[in-house]
């Protein structure tokens, strides 16, 4: 019985970047070869995890150190209830092609303040891993889209804002503040600031122009969607 050919790479790679849902991408993963390594790659570009997910993840990209190069995007939400912060600390350092990140409480989010506004579905204790920021000390991935629950004034997560200097989109779950300063010459591509709560300004010497960009308040409905933030933002 004669196979037809195989289908060109040049044809099979645009073909497959059609498919969005997880479960047709990893069905394509056992068509053939050809098909696993590039569905595979598809696959990975654009990952979502729940606190229960990440430590397979972490191992997958262990034991196919390759597959974390394919990442492009990635939204985590970890619950209370998470403890391998370690394990995920060394996985995301080896995300090195990593542009879009969203770091978020388990839904839903962990409101600590100004909560007479907010509807009361909305309303939970804090989170355990608000100082967790060590999980991104030694990333050297180039951000564009930051979303967290980081608290904007920790003096870690500042300094980690002051090595990714492409960050053209920044979103804060935080509540815990109204107005953070940055340095002037921080964040010089950002285009747009959103915060559930918090405000963005930027130190600005006497008789220069202050920094523009664009500042929106967070709709609770997008902190609602399964993805949060990234659901709304392309690279």
């Amino acid at each position: 019985m004669a196979f037809p050919p195989a289908l060109p790479l040049e044809l099979l790679r645009p073909i497959l970047s059609h498919f969005t849902e997880t479960q047709s991408l990893l069905r394509l993963c056992h068509v053939s070869r050809s098909f696993h390594h590039d569905a595979q790659r598809v696959l990975y570009a654009d990952v979502a995890l729940r606190s229960e997910d990440v430590a397979l993840f972490c191992r997958t990209l262990t034991e196919s150190p390759a597959l974390a190069q394919c990442v492009r995007r990635l939204s985590i939400q970890l619950s209370n209830m998470f403890a391998d912060m370690d394990e995920l600390a060394q996985c995301m350092r080896s995300l090195l092609q990593l542009r879009a990140l969203e770091i978020s409480a388990t839904q839903p989010h962990p409101w600590e303040k100004h909560t007479a506004t907010l509807p009361e579905t909305m309303l939970t204790t804090p989170w355990t891993h608000s100082r967790a920021i060590h999980i991104l000390s030694g990333c050297s991935f180039r951000l564009k889209v930051l979303a967290s629950v980081f608290r904007m004034a920790n003096a870690d997560f500042t300094a980690f804002l002051e090595q990714q200097s492409e960050i053209e989109e920044l979103v804060s779950f935080d509540t815990t503040g109204d107005v953070v300063m940055l340095a002037e010459e921080m964040l010089p591509n950002l285009r747009e600031f959103w915060g559930a709560v918090t405000r963005l300004e930027f130190r600005t010497e006497p008789g220069r122009e202050k920094r523009v960009f664009r500042d929106r308040r967070m709709d609770i409905e997008v902190l609602r969607s399964p993805r949060g933030i990234l659901d709304t933002r392309s690279l």
